[in-house]
């Protein structure tokens, strides 16, 4: 038994002191402080400070310095669960830990991360990101697909997006294409209203806007269905409308506004130009303040009017 625990103790001596760690002495002892059995390493105060049980289970405590902060120190690699470690720390098994210091930038082969309700709180909100001054970054193949800058900027395909969200084709796709698909007549209604600057695509109504209002031009009531409006303060009320450039208004079904000021009220009329009116069924005003009141009527120029039944003037 004497042989045996000499043996013992001369080896862990020899480990101990090639891997650098400072100890008064490493005693073989039935019974250590906290009842276990196996070997104590004890300082120059004569304080246990390690601990490896029968079981092969180590607890190392550091040593007390003059900060009264506990410190172990490893040199090369440390293998928990192995014999064999690969990097400088290698865990083979389940690790528990509070918290994680750094940017995450070099960690690979992480696994997918389940925001399921098992084991959690009902109700309980699922945050994914960080609380520091970094950007997150959401890879695949290695490759960046999503990126939130730390200034609240989002890019997609890119990770210096110049937007609020850019979309960027990226190097691995020639695709920067955007699908948003709805429902015609039913889904959620628009409650943004009154003046501003805004683009939107909305799928009850089937309708697009892009550009500035100054008032209500844009609000719920003044958007007819499958319906466009660009520009400044355009109004495209009829169904299936286009109203385009400033201060235009396409009232009638299927009428077209283009220019500055210019009405087209009537089904299927178009008024081109400046402060021009198409007001029949199918009329056309072109030019400048014309007027094509009459159907099928056609008023081109400056200050003509074409009120009757398949006038032109």
């Amino acid at each position: 038994m004497k042989l045996f625990c000499i043996f013992i103790f001369t080896s862990l001596l020899l480990i101990f002191c090639s891997g650098q760690l400072e100890a008064e002495s490493i005693q073989a002892i039935l019974s250590t402080s906290d009842g276990s059995t196996g070997l104590q390493i004890i300082n120059s105060n004569s304080k246990e400070v390690g601990i490896i049980d029968s079981l092969g289970n180590i607890r190392l405590d550091g040593v007390l310095n003059s900060a009264s902060t506990r410190e172990s120190f490893f040199f090369g690699k440390l293998g928990i669960g192995t014999t064999s470690p690969v990097e400088i720390l290698d865990v083979k098994g389940t690790m528990e830990a509070l918290h994680y210091i750094g940017d995450g930038s070099h960690l690979t082969g992480l696994p997918t991360v389940d925001f399921s309700d098992s084991g959690e709180v009902a109700g309980m909100n699922r945050l994914l990101g960080n609380i520091d001054n970094f950007d997150l970054t959401l890879i695949t193949n290695n490759l960046p697909r999503l990126t939130v800058k730390n200034s609240g900027k989002i890019g997609v395909g890119t990770s210096n997006p110049e937007f609020k969200l850019t979309i960027d084709k990226g190097a691995a796709s020639p695709d920067g294409g955007i699908m948003a698909i709805g429902t015609y007549g039913s889904g959620t209604s628009l409650e943004t209203s009154g003046a501003g600057t805004r683009m939107f695509w909305y799928p009850k109504k089937a309708a697009f806007r892009a550009g500035n209002v100054e008032s209500d031009q844009w609000d719920d009531v003044k958007i007819g269905e499958c319906s466009i409006a660009t520009g400044d303060n355009a109004i495209a009320s009829g169904w299936a409308s286009t109203a385009m450039g400033f201060n235009t208004i396409a009232s009638g079904d299927t009428s077209t506004s283009m220019g500055s000021g210019t009405v087209g009220s009537g089904w299927a009329s178009m008024a081109i130009g400046a402060d021009t009116v198409a007001g029949g069924w199918v009329s056309t005003a072109m030019g400048f303040r014309t007027v094509a009141s009459g159907d099928n009527s056609t008023a081109m120029g400056v200050l003509t009017t074409a009120s009757g039944y398949a006038s032109t003037a």
